[in-house]
């Protein structure tokens, strides 16, 4: 991870680097990997929101850093149902509501 992420993001931080640091600028990475790669139903801001709120929503039930299929799914189709509209549109380049590209 440190490898990928080094020479853009993590070599101006070098006397101040630790764990939380490299986390969070590798998944600043992958959404921009993400993003960059086109043909995606994410913009970047949902794919943040979803992540996000995954990750709450494992800490607040307890859930070890799995969780199954079929939970993942349900959390989804809930966060897609309560997802709020400024969520897309506070992206960038013409963005529409998530709901009505699905």
């Amino acid at each position: 991870m440190v490898a990928t992420i080094w020479k853009k993001k993590l070599s101006k931080h070098k006397n101040q680097i630790n764990y939380a640091l490299v986390i969070d600028e590798f998944i600043k990475s992958t959404h921009e990997r993400q993003t960059n790669k086109g043909g995606h139903i994410l913009y970047e801001v949902e794919r943040v929101y979803f992540m996000e709120a995954i990750s709450v929503y494992m800490v607040v039930n307890d859930l070890p850093n799995q969780i199954s299929s079929n939970e993942l799914s349900k959390v989804i189709h809930k966060l897609i149902d309560t997802m709020p509209n400024e969520v897309s549109l506070s992206a960038t380049n013409n963005p529409q509501i998530l709901k009505h590209r699905l």
